[in-house]
């Protein structure tokens, strides 16, 4: 078991446990042969650092004519193959048994992330030594940090990834008495210097809208807009394009459907909007199917074929050349398992299964798909396959409830009402 104790390291502990001992001893007197032993498992393969002490379990078998095992020595090397530590532990129960499966376990502290390699080998009762097994254990950082607040407070703003930037724009205001009224506030997060950065405000106040990155310009769509004082809002048709190069802002052509709480997303040079709700206050839910194109070279929308259902606060998702539309719809209108999928080729939608019990937030790259859902994080590289990969989630990282949730190369980003919260690919455990 590859592992790295605190420092000061504490003693290395380990304990051989015998289980299943499947043979008997030998009769008569046999030559002096010396064990072997073979299928060295170790688990968990991978764990990330921690102040708190990790128990690893070692399972192999072994074989030894004459019946004398008297110990197992494991021999813990760093990647430099430096040692570690060394921990003789006498085999117990081991009297005249021949063969048998050796499972046992292993406790240590581990602080420093790396890769580390555990050497394994048994010694008789005459002192002959086995052949040796190795196997490896990564220790990595935790992949959860907390970093910079938005520079005003604001609830599920809308965001974009442009570049290696990511935008955050309007949402909920949180610096009154009462959840609302909408914002206009626009910020860019820099992942590299974990700053925040204030823009030119959008100009129509909203919420409940999207933000989609496309052709080196964000375009602001639907939502719902309040007045100053009041937190119910109507829904709108606007769609407004920042341009972050001369940093300001134009109106364009308006969306057919006035909506809010839709998803949207850049498929193939333009950006779709799929379902919303059209009732314009939280009492008055109403969605839709509808699904409409814009195309922002030439300023115009298209009408496509429509969701297989009526859905509003979902989420979407752009994955090998596909549409991804998933999450639950709101309880009022029935909850749903599946996630609806649309192919530009075909122009058709199909349905897929999505076993998460929760609205979840979708993003892609070309080879996986995420989605942070049931205050976890989950991963598959085909959705199709219903096999997604739990990874660890943020528990113990408080950030204000559920905001957008976006990819920035190797990086994911939660944009949470009091904290932007950071996960590091390269650290997780698959």
């Amino acid at each position: 078991m590859s592992i790295r104790a605190a420092s000061p390291r504490p003693p290395f502990r380990s304990a051989m446990i015998c289980l299943a001992l499947a043979s008997c001893s030998g009769g008569g007197s046999m030559p002096a042969t010396a064990p072997v032993i073979q299928n060295l498992v170790v688990t968990p393969a991978a764990v990330y650092v921690s102040p708190t002490p990790m128990t690893f379990t070692a399972q192999f078998q072994f074989e030894d004519p004459n019946g004398d095992l008297a110990s197992a020595e494991l021999v813990l090397r760093d990647d430099t193959g430096g040692v570690v530590a060394t921990q003789t532990t006498p085999i117990q129960q081991a009297a005249g048994v021949t063969a048998a499966q050796l499972i046992g376990s292993a406790t240590a502290t581990l602080v420093t992330p790396g890769s580390f390699t555990a050497h394994l080998s048994l010694t008789d009762r005459t002192g002959l030594v086995s052949n040796e097994l190795t196997a490896g254990v990564e220790v990595r950082l935790f992949p959860w940090s907390i970093e910079a607040s938005l520079p005003v407070a604001v609830r599920r703003p809308a965001a974009a990834v442009l570049g290696d930037l990511v935008y955050a724009i309007g949402g909920e205001r949180t610096d009154l008495t009462s959840v609302g009224p909408a914002s206009g506030a626009a910020n860019v997060y820099d992942p590299a210097l974990r700053t925040w950065t204030a823009l030119p405000p959008m100009p129509t106040r909203r919420l409940a809208h999207n933000l989609v990155a496309s052709g080196g310009r964000l375009y602001a769509i639907g939502g719902a807009t309040t007045p100053v004082d009041f937190p119910i809002g109507t829904v709108t048709n606007v769609v407004e394009e920042f341009d972050p190069a001369t940093q300001s802002w134009r109106t364009r052509a308006p969306m057919p459907t006035a909506r809010a709480l839709a998803v949207a997303a850049e498929l193939g040079g333009r950006i779709l909007v799929a379902g919303g709700d059209v009732g314009g206050g939280y009492d008055s839910f109403q969605p839709i199917a509808t699904v409409e194109s814009y195309d922002p070279v030439t300023d115009t929308w298209a009408t496509l074929p429509p969701l297989p259902r009526a859905r509003a606060k979902v989420h979407a998702a752009v994955f090998q050349g596909k549409l991804l539309v998933g999450g639950n719809q709101l309880q009022r209108t029935g909850d749903t398992d599946e996630i609806d999928v649309y192919d530009p080729i075909a122009n058709a939608w199909s349905v897929l299964p999505y076993p998460r019990s929760a609205t979840g937030a979708f993003v892609a790259d070309d080879d996986s798909l995420w989605t942070l859902a049931d205050a976890g994080l989950y991963r598959t590289d085909d959705p199709a396959s219903v096999q997604w990969h739990e990874l660890t989630a943020p528990t113990s990282l408080h950030n204000g409830g559920v905001g957008p949730f976006v990819r920035v190369g190797r990086r994911l980003l939660q944009i949470g009402e009091f904290a932007t919260v950071r996960y590091e690919m390269d650290h997780d455990i698959r």
